[in-house]
């Protein structure tokens, strides 16, 4: 029986999806595999918002960077998800993805799969793109039910 050596969670904001998260943690109770969680800062803003305002000195993106992994931290602790990697990358998603999954050797990648509606139907989302060029399984979990 096959069993996955490393799980890649791709999250699309520093909340941990619970539900994508369930799904984690029921295949590492099953493989003891290793967990790396990434979520990839895709739209750095120019003008950061008042509340977001970096220490006067400070790098921009790399501040950004640091208070996103800070919070997947905090989050992946609440749940109970410990001794992970963390990743946090700037740019956009499904190539960052692909490439740390080379990267990392991973051998299955959980990402959350949205109810898409209306004109959003007619172009492809990330999702569907991790699905296609993944060079591992990849498990889409329905977060929006």
């Amino acid at each position: 029986m096959f069993n996955y050596q490393h799980i890649l969670i791709a999250t699309d904001s520093c909340e941990v999806n619970s539900l994508v998260l369930q799904r984690a943690l029921l295949v590492y109770e099953w493989c003891k595999s290793k967990i790396s969680v990434i979520h990839v800062l895709e739209h750095v803003p120019v003008d950061i918002p008042a509340e977001f305002v970096p220490p006067e000195g400070e790098d921009k993106v790399e501040w950004m960077k640091q208070q996103a992994i800070e919070k997947l931290s905090e989050n992946c602790q609440k749940l109970n998800l410990l001794d992970v990697n963390l990743i946090v990358e700037t740019g956009v998603v499904k190539p960052v993805i692909i490439e740390m999954a080379n990267e990392l050797n991973v051998d299955l990648i959980l990402v959350g799969a949205h109810e898409r509606h209306g004109l959003a139907l007619l172009t492809s989302s990330t999702t569907d793109g991790i699905v296609h060029a993944a060079p591992c399984d990849v498990l889409a979990v329905h977060s929006d039910k």
